[in-house]
């Protein structure tokens, strides 16, 4: 798909949906003009990498859904210009590992990314007072949640469990 088309026509949308389109590329450039979106959800595409700076014009962006995409790996700064992100979705992907500093800048309060290859988790969950959902289950080296649909464990101790095994 072309976004270029998109942009011209929808400039103020708040609410963007790409689905099953085939979406291969993420740029930068392509976003910019939606400034203005809450929500931006690419499920169900080709997407294998996202450059490091490609979402850092959408600062109003609360959620970002990446669910069901061919991700491997995310750049440790990928959310740090996003200061109203609270949702991050990136289930069924083959992600191997998330930065230790992934979430900074952030106001995180839910993670999702179950289903995924996950080997490493650096990120220590205890520096985000709001977060109150981690899902993290079917992954490598952990199959855990914790939250409202999940186990009720504190934070603390789903913490531990990644500290035991995605090291």
């Amino acid at each position: 798909p072309n976004l270029s088309n998109v942009v011209t026509k929808f400039n103020r949308i708040r609410d963007f949906r790409i689905w099953s389109c085939g979406l291969k590329f993420l740029e930068r450039a392509k976003l910019k003009p939606f400034k203005k979106i809450v929500v931006l959800d690419l499920f169900n595409n080709l997407i294998e990498e996202i450059p490091e700076n490609t979402f850092d014009d959408l600062t109003n962006l609360e959620e970002l859904k990446l669910l069901n995409n061919r991700l491997q790996s995310l750049p440790e700064n990928l959310l740090w210009k996003l200061n109203s992100l609270k949702y991050f979705r990136a289930q069924e992907n083959k992600i191997e590992a998330l930065p230790a500093n992934f979430f900074d800048g952030t106001q995180i309060v839910e993670v999702q990314m179950f289903k995924n290859k996950l080997k490493k988790i650096a990120v220590n969950f205890r520096n985000y007072a709001s977060i109150n959902l981690i899902d993290f289950l079917n992954n490598d080296c952990i199959n855990k949640c914790r939250g409202h649909y999940c186990e009720q464990i504190s934070v603390d101790e789903m913490q531990n469990a990644i500290e035991l095994s995605c090291k």
